[in-house]
């Protein structure tokens, strides 16, 4: 399956992400599964009282998250401008 299907199986709105930085999202294309699943761990986390090193992405630890923080950082604003201020706040803060 192509990436950008895989992602949009996963998530509409980190396939957007996708194809606005398509070269980008190839590069990391060993680890693409891994982005989506923490972006949409972030996603599910927020306005909650987790923090970024209780992540629970098989395979993805704060040293993975710190090596890959760009592609990370762009994606969840695809899924941020969808969620309240709060949220998006707190979003910013863990990210």
């Amino acid at each position: 399956m192509a990436l950008l299907e895989r992602t949009r199986a996963a998530s509409p709105a980190p396939a957007e992400g996708v194809l606005e930085r398509p070269l980008q999202a190839l590069d990391l294309e060993e680890v693409w599964d891994k982005i989506v699943a923490t972006v949409l761990w972030i996603e599910t986390a927020a306005g909650t009282d987790h923090y970024l090193r209780q992540i629970d992405v098989p395979g993805v630890d704060t040293k993975f998250i710190e090596q890959h923080l760009c592609a990370l950082a762009h994606l969840p604003t695809r899924c941020r401008h969808r969620r309240g201020r709060r949220e998006r706040d707190h979003l910013s803060d863990t990210v």
